[in-house]
């Protein structure tokens, strides 16, 4: 790879240090124009995380503040934007160019799922540290003493010795504060930009205080986005509209522009035509192929886009290890805890249509703009799941699917709209697939807890309470591709029940394992239990043998024959001669499953019975 080619990054956050550092940029310029133009005095925009919104405030503020030392020096915007799409456009760029007084606030990691304080300090935090960076301004002459006081007052709210009420006052304020004092001193209009608004509130979901974050950021954002005479523009974004959180009431000229919207359906994302261009410009031409079937797949508006993260993050490790194979980059996006609570609550509501998902099928749900983080964390509502799930970037249109495009009415009504939803590519594959394995670990406290059956029934040897526990979880279990295409069923039961046994019986303290030779063959499963805790404690073995029916009426049969082989192939006799000074029963569970049910068949076989 030629030397003169222009860097891949993943760590590079802001569009300065793209252009600065001569790292590889797609050209989302000339948006400036549009968003500027708009009439709409506050726009939302919600796309996933990792799609490039960070990076567009970041644009928007390089390209828009103005030099607070020296109004008229453009010189930094001229450099960094000299060879873009926009610095084309003379007459706009000497109309906005460096002209506006710039607040650019991040919310992603202003949050504490601890108690209400520790989560309203991290936001006033983060408050503090914005005013932290002017606080040059303490020294112009066009700040009274009372306007002075009140930057400080701001700079104060890090400051462990204000007190909470203090606090709360000057922080639910911040914004028209700051406003203030910057418009006195530039005697311009100002822009706020917000980013990741509603990770406080996401975090918050699932705690007692979600009412006191959600009060915050209400006032927060009344106080400089509603009938503030001298706002000039209000971006923000984040994952979720969050409609039912009035937190947008009452904003002047609000429009929000999300995932169904056909306005700006360019400006987050990459489309098929730039991501060629990248790849040309790398001469990957012959891996477009590859990042389509992983990274691409959203349809939003007239649009197919491509997840920009996972798009830069391959293009990196290719110039890196070309036979590197692809891989989802998508992780850690901040939404698996929330799917996997969901999920959680009520997976047999969800297991089958996440299956038919992830097995590349589509589900037809009933998608409601009409939702927020506090419904999201307690509601039973199904259609609130897929909406999330859609609006988190885990789920997109099945192709065509949106049929016509809406008019503007249509796009603004809170009406649920039913649609056919697709997982977008291998990549959010994955990511869904991990999100949802979450749920069958023992980091799930719900499934912790109902292994506490599985184990009683083992202990207890009753083979009805196994199967009923069995039964139950099947209803549940999605098989994340432990079924690929070519392996028969018997290895997804196979792996349905070493995800249980696993979670509970390590191989050494149990002396767990899974298709290990035992006897003549190999035992499905084998692993040693004491029936207490004592240190004195009988233990027995324990041998679980499973088939595969093709109908419920054979079932019986097949957990008998399941049992009659673990005999026959002298599994029995390996685990007495493996552990003859450890055990003196054995204890054999034939399983046969078909479907989403199973029967169990239980013989307990003493070590002198089998001498016998």
């Amino acid at each position: 790879m030629s030397d003169n080619f222009k860097a891949v990054s993943t760590d590079v956050h802001e569009f300065s240090d793209f252009i600065e550092n001569d790292c590889y940029y797609v050209d989302k310029t000339n948006f400036i124009k549009d968003i500027m133009k708009d009439g709409s005095k506050t726009m939302l925009f919600t796309r996933p995380r990792r799609f490039g919104k960070s990076i567009t405030l970041s644009m928007l503020k390089s390209f828009l503040e103005i030099n607070y030392e020296d109004p008229s020096d453009k010189s930094k915007q001229i450099e960094l934007f000299k060879d873009t799409e926009i610095f084309k456009d003379k007459e706009f760029c000497d109309k906005y160019m460096g002209q506006y007084p710039v607040i650019r606030l991040c919310l992603k990691d202003a949050f504490s799922q601890k108690s209400s304080e520790i989560a309203s300090n991290k936001i006033f935090d983060e408050l503090g540290s914005v005013a932290e960076k002017f606080k040059f301004l303490k020294d112009s002459d066009k700040l009274d003493d009372d306007l002075k006081k009140n930057l400080q007052e701001l700079i104060d709210l890090r400051d462990q010795k204000v007190s909470s009420d203090q606090k709360w006052v000057r922080g639910t304020s911040f914004l028209s504060d700051l406003m203030s004092i910057l418009n006195a001193v530039t005697s311009k209009e100002v822009v706020v930009l917000i980013d990741e608004y509603d990770v406080p509130l996401s975090k918050a979901s699932h705690t007692d205080f979600y009412q006191d974050i959600k009060d915050i950021i209400y006032n927060l954002f009344s106080s400089g986005l509603k009938n503030n005479s001298v706002l000039k523009k209000g971006i923000i974004t984040g994952c979720l509209r969050v409609a039912k959180e009035s937190i947008f009431t009452g904003l002047n000229n609000f429009y929000s522009c999300g995932l169904d919207n056909y306005d700006y359906s360019k400006l987050f994302g990459f489309t098929t035509s730039e991501v060629k261009t990248m790849l040309s410009y790398y001469g990957l031409d012959d891996r477009y192929d590859e990042y389509q079937k992983w990274y691409d797949g959203y349809h939003i508006g007239d649009d197919d886009i491509f997840c920009p993260w996972d798009v830069i993050s391959r293009t990196k490790a290719i110039l890196v290890s070309p036979k590197q194979r692809p891989e989802s980059y998508w992780g850690g996006t901040g939404n698996i805890e929330q799917i996997s609570h969901m999920f959680a609550k009520d997976p047999d509501t969800y297991a089958d249509d996440l299956q038919n998902l992830l097995d590349g099928k589509s589900v037809t749900v009933t998608l409601s703009k009409d939702i927020n983080y506090e419904i999201l964390g307690n509601s039973d509502d199904s259609n609130y799941f897929w909406s999330f799930l859609y609006s988190s970037g885990y789920l997109t249109f099945a192709k065509d699917s949106q049929n016509k495009k809406q008019t503007e009415e249509e796009q603004n009504a809170y009406a649920p709209k039913t649609v056919e939803l697709v997982v977008p590519n291998l990549s959010v594959r994955d990511e869904l697939g991990d999100a949802i394995k979450w749920c069958f670990t023992v980091k799930n406290p719900d499934y912790a807890k109902s292994l506490k059956t599985m184990i009683a029934a083992l202990k207890g040897n009753k083979a009805i309470l196994l199967q009923r526990y069995l039964n139950t979880t099947l209803s549940s279990y999605v098989s994340i591709y432990d079924t690929q295409k070519g392996t028969d069923k018997e290895s997804m039961y196979h792996a349905f029940l070493n995800g249980r046994f696993s979670s509970v019986f390590t191989k050494k303290t149990f002396e767990y394992a899974s298709n290990a030779e035992l006897g003549d063959g190999r035992a499905d499963f084998s692993f040693l239990l004491p029936l207490e805790d004592s240190l004195d404690s009988p233990t027995i073995g324990f041998i679980i043998e499973i088939k595969e029916a093709q109908n419920e009426s054979e079932m019986r049969d097949l957990a008998k024959k399941a049992v009659v082989q673990a005999k026959e192939k002298n599994y029995v006799k390996g685990m007495f001669d493996t552990h003859i000074d450890d055990i003196d029963e054995v204890r054999v569970f034939g399983i046969a499953f078909y479907k989403k049910s199973c029967r169990v068949e239980l013989e307990c076989i003493k070590s002198d019975a089998l001498e016998g």
